[in-house]
């Protein structure tokens, strides 16, 4: 993307809080959000999501006609922080494991995971590997990410996908 070029609207920006670059080429555009909620024109990853599901899951809601990526890479939680948090979660009717997973930046399986290796089986939900299994796939997919390989994951949904720049 260069700088004046349109980009399609509406506008969601995944991760800003994230990213180190200023986002002021959004000055005056129709932005949505972080997650879109419906068809977008355009998604803008400031920072990489923690897992291709939360990749597949943007893309499929959001349609995206085009992705321009910032390349960032939130920081990972402390797990004592994670841990700190299960006695929140139990009290819940229903774990949202999107939503707590999207929160604290990992993949939903780090969180069933996280509470298996804690004594909660968590049943209903199939085999998941170890949470340091978890924390290695998820390195490796950051890297797989900054290699700048991403052309791959364009092409398979027929969408343009390039590093932005400003």
């Amino acid at each position: 993307w260069q700088s004046g070029s349109p980009l399609p609207e509406p506008i969601a920006v995944y991760g800003a809080e994230f990213s180190p670059m200023a986002l002021d080429f959004l000055t005056g555009k129709t932005v949505v959000g972080d997650r879109p909620k419906g068809p977008v024109g355009t998604l803008i990853l400031a920072a990489w999501p923690p897992s291709p599901d939360h990749l597949h899951w943007l893309v499929a809601v959001g349609r995206p006609q085009q992705i321009y990526t910032l390349g960032g890479r939130a920081p990972l939680p402390a797990v004592p922080d994670l841990y700190a948090q299960i006695p929140h979660w139990l009290h819940l009717p229903e774990i949202p494991l999107l939503a707590i997973a999207q929160r604290h930046w990992v993949p939903p399986t780090a969180i069933v995971a996280l509470l298996r290796q804690e004594g909660y089986p968590c049943p209903e939900i199939g085999p998941t590997a170890t949470l340091s299994e978890i924390a290695s796939a998820l390195a490796d997919w950051y890297d797989f990410l900054s290699s700048g390989k991403t052309q791959a994951i364009s092409q398979a949904g027929n969408l343009m996908c390039t590093k932005a720049v400003t």
